[in-house]
C-alpha cells in the first residue's frame, strides 16, 4: 500500500501510518517480543485468532482499495482566495481559544500524561474550516497556524502525541501540500515517527526517575522504535477477543446497539468496549480498528470494518480539483485522523464525520448568509450615495 501511494501524499500518509502501527504491533509481540504489559498473552487462543483479524483487515484494506488509480495530486486547492469570511474566522477563534485553555487539563505530577476533552480533538475540524475560510489572508493564516503551533505544543511537551499529529497534518494539507515535495515529507514524517517513539520512552523514563540520554537510547534501541501507543492498542483488541465468550449473542447485540446509539447521542461509558474488557483485564484502552467490529460481528465484522476504510480512502484516492469543498475537507479529516481510527475507534470515521458534516454545511450556510448581507448593505449604500 505505501508502494502503491508513494506519488499521492494523501493515501501515502495513510498507508505509512498503517505500516509503521502494525511494524510496532509485530514486533513488540512477535518479533522483538517486548517484555511489559502490553505484551501479555490473555490465551492462546485470542492471541492466535487477534494475529489473523490484523492480517485479514489488512489483506481486504489492500484489495477494496483502488490503489491503482492513485495518481499525483494537482492543482487540488483547499484555500480560495475568494471564500474569505471575516465573520467566520472571529467565530471560529472565539471558540478555539477557549478550547486550548478549557479542553485540556494539565497533568497532576511530572511524567504523567495530560488529558484532552473530546472539544479538543474534534477542534482539528475547527482548523480545518479555519484556513478552509481564510480566504489565503496571510495575518490569518499566520494567526492559525500560530494556534494549531501551541495546540501541537501542549499536546507533545505533556505527553500526548496523536492530538498533535492531527494538527499538524490539518494544516500541512491545507496550506503546505503543494509546496513541500514527496521526498521531503517522507523524511519529515520518518523524523516525526522517531519524536513520537522518544516521547513514549522520555515519559516511561520520567516515571521511573532516569531520564539521562543513555537510558533513553537504550530503551529506544530494545524496542526496536515501536510505537507503544500502537502495541497497547493491540493488547487492548486482544482483550475484546479473550472477552466474547464471557457474552451471549443478545447480549453482544446489546451491546452492539449500544455502540450505533453513541454515533448519533455520544457513548455511555458503562457501555463501552474499552470499559466492559477492563473488567476482565488491565489496559489504557484504544483498540485496532477490525477488532471492534469483530467484537460485535463475529467473522464478518473483519470485512465490514475494511469496506468502511475503503469506502474512505477511495474518497482520497479520487480527490480532483474539481471536487467540492466538503469532499475535501472530509479527505483531509480521514487522513489527518489516521491514528485516531486504526489505534482508538472507529467513531472519527462514523460521529466524527457526522460532526464534520454539520459543520461544514452549518458554515456554509453563515457564510452564505454573511455573504447576502454584506451585499445587501453594499446596495443599499450605493443607492443612498446616489
Amino acid at each position: 500500500m505505501v508502494i502503491c501511494s508513494r506519488h499521492n501524499f494523501m493515501p501515502f500518509i495513510v498507508a505509512f501510518i498503517l505500516l509503521f502501527c502494525n511494524y510496532s504491533i509485530i514486533y513488540a509481540n512477535y518479533i522483538g517480543m517486548i517484555q511489559n504489559v502490553f505484551t501479555t498473552n490473555l490465551s492462546a487462543e485470542s492471541y492466535i485468532i487477534s494475529l489473523n483479524v490484523l492480517t485479514l483487515f489488512n489483506v481486504f484494506l489492500f484489495l477494496f482499495v483502488r490503489w491503482e488509480r492513485v495518481s499525483i495530486l494537482n492543482k487540488v486547492e483547499f484555500v480560495d482566495a475568494n471564500r474569505g469570511d471575516n465573520f467566520i474566522l472571529y467565530l471560529l477563534y472565539s471558540l478555539l481559544i477557549p478550547i486550548f485553555f478549557l479542553g485540556f487539563t494539565l497533568p497532576e505530577a511530572e511524567g504523567q500524561r495530560g488529558a484532552h476533552s473530546t472539544a479538543y480533538e474534534y477542534s482539528a475540524i475547527l482548523f480545518m474550516l479555519l484556513f478552509y475560510y481564510s480566504g489565503n489572508q496571510k495575518w490569518h493564516i499566520r494567526f492559525g497556524l500560530m494556534l494549531v503551533a501551541i495546540y501541537s505544543l501542549q499536546s507533545f511537551v505533556f505527553g500526548g502525541r496523536i492530538e498533535a499529529i492531527q494538527f499538524i497534518l490539518v494544516a500541512y494539507m491545507m496550506l503546505f501540500i503543494h509546496r513541500i515535495s514527496m521526498p521531503k515529507v517522507i523524511i519529515a514524517m520518518v523524523g516525526m515517527f522517531f519524536l513520537m517513539s522518544i516521547i513514549g520512552v522520555v515519559r516511561g523514563e520520567l516515571l521511573s526517575g532516569n531520564a539521562d540520554v543513555s537510558s533513553i537510547l537504550s530503551s529506544l534501541a530494545e524496542s526496536g522504535f515501536a510505537l507503544d501507543t500502537a502495541y497497547s492498542a493491540y493488547y487492548t483488541s486482544e482483550s475484546f477477543v479473550y472477552i466474547i465468550d464471557k457474552f451471549t449473542l443478545f447480549e453482544i447485540i446489546a451491546l452492539f446497539c449500544e455502540f450505533v446509539k453513541s454515533i448519533f447521542l455520544g457513548a455511555n461509558p458503562d457501555v463501552l468496549l474499552t470499559s466492559i474488557s477492563a473488567q476482565y483485564t488491565i489496559h489504557y484502552g484504544g483498540g485496532i480498528l477490525p477488532f471492534y467490529f469483530f467484537f460485535y460481528l463475529g467473522a464478518i465484522g473483519v470485512f465490514v470494518a475494511s469496506v468502511l476504510a475503503a469506502f474512505y480512502l477511495n474518497k482520497v484516492i479520487g480527490l480532483q480539483a474539481d471536487s467540492s469543498g466538503y469532499m475535501k475537507c472530509l479527505t483531509v479529516w480521514i487522513v489527518s485522523t489516521t491514528f485516531r481510527w486504526y489505534l482508538y475507534t472507529p467513531l472519527p470515521l462514523l460521529r466524527g464525520v457526522l460532526f464534520l458534516t454539520i459543520a461544514y454545511f452549518s458554515f456554509a450556510y453563515l457564510h452564505h448568509l454573511s455573504g447576502r448581507i454584506f451585499v445587501r448593505k453594499e446596495t443599499e449604500f450605493l443607492q443612498y450615495k446616489e
